[in-house]
């Protein structure tokens, strides 16, 4: 049985981008993946911030389908806009996942495609990696595997309870091509959206603890007259991890809840601390430690520098816009509550 440097769990954007990382080092990289097609099935709005080029190089041009500067926040008839001098991207996901793919196959990296994780066992050696498909050895196991985390779950890594169902479905009509539209009352503990990408279709989705299936035909009802069958089905799951490490083992991404609560954008934070994963694995490999404490310093603390306050202010956020009623958000709709809303860092709340 070969012996893996690292091996990751989940082949999204997330796992591709440190298992790229990583490999470039010259290290053994292994990316296990359940499903047999990568960026399939679609899981995200597919919104990101300007912060995305930055994070990823030499992005095909044709991924980014449209360019927004504007969001509108709605409450009943009542909005303000807000206008940003810095972009955000509608991208076609599918083509961003397979360019990250790519990027970390063309470097070295392995794959195990239409493969399960099952389960792990620590051995002499590191870990022991148990799927549908066999048996696999590695130093560093990695979950990148999602908001349902079976690497964490089987860690015994808790993550938090902040669990909400997304659903979103692509629809023809006539829309404003720079504007996204935020419908704060679509839903009771989060929103609807309109993100377009283009003139004639844009994407229509809303998430909701409870209950979303009705909640998503609502707002389709409100916004085109009619119901469409969503074609993006995913869990969004939020809140600050205690603990995202173990000897051997670090988790990345959903699977560390490093997500936005006020929005529920989780690509930007994951690739931010996909790199500060690459990094500490890497330096584990050269000095041989695989410790649960080694991996704290050099992964959690450094992730959670960046990240840990602006999850904070996001869970504040979230939790105030749950509690605030309707007919109150039209109130607070003045020039003081946008000029405040301009000043924010659309990740880095």
């Amino acid at each position: 049985m070969p012996l893996y440097d690292v091996i990751i769990i989940g082949a999204g954007p997330i796992g591709c981008r440190t298992a790229e990382l990583i490999v470039k080092k010259g290290f053994k990289v292994l990316l296990i993946e359940e499903d047999k097609k990568i960026g399939r099935p679609l899981k995200c709005t597919g919104l990101v911030s300007w912060r995305i080029k930055d994070l990823v190089e030499d992005v095909p041009p044709e991924v980014f389908l449209n360019t927004i500067f504007t969001a509108r926040f709605y409450s009943g008839e009542s909005y303000i806009e807000i206008k940003s001098d810095k972009p955000m991207y509608v991208m076609d996901r599918q083509k961003f996942d397979e360019h990250i793919f790519k990027r970390a196959k063309e470097n070295g990296a392995k794959f195990k495609l239409g493969t399960k994780f099952l389960d792990f066992k620590r051995i002499e050696e590191g870990v022991l990696v148990k799927t549908t498909k066999g048996n696999f050895a590695t130093k560093i196991l990695v979950g990148c595997d999602g908001a349902i985390s079976t690497v964490a779950k089987r860690a015994g890594l808790k993550q938090p309870g902040n669990v909400l169902v997304g659903l979103q479905t692509t629809v023809k009509g006539l829309f404003e091509r720079d504007v996204v539209e935020v419908l704060l009352d679509a839903s009771p503990d989060f929103f609807g959206w309109v993100v377009p990408e283009s003139i004639e279709k844009a994407r229509i989705g809303i998430a909701s603890k409870k209950n979303a299936f009705k909640h998503f035909k609502a707002l389709l009802k409100r916004r085109v007259g009619k119901y469409y069958p969503p074609d993006v089905r995913g869990v969004i799951r939020y809140g600050l991890m205690k603990k995202t490490v173990a000897d051997n083992l670090l988790v990345v991404g959903d699977a560390a809840t490093q997500v936005k609560p006020f929005s529920g954008g989780g690509l930007v934070y994951g690739l931010m601390s996909a790199k500060i994963a690459s990094i500490a694995c890497i330096k584990a490999l050269k000095f041989e430690r695989f410790d649960e404490g080694f991996l704290k310093e050099n992964y959690e603390k450094v992730w959670k520098e960046k990240l840990k306050w602006p999850i904070i202010k996001g869970m504040i956020l979230r939790k105030l816009s749950e509690k605030i009623p309707t007919w109150m958000c039209r109130i607070v709709f003045n020039p003081l509550t946008k000029f405040i809303a301009e000043n924010f860092d659309v990740d880095l709340l």
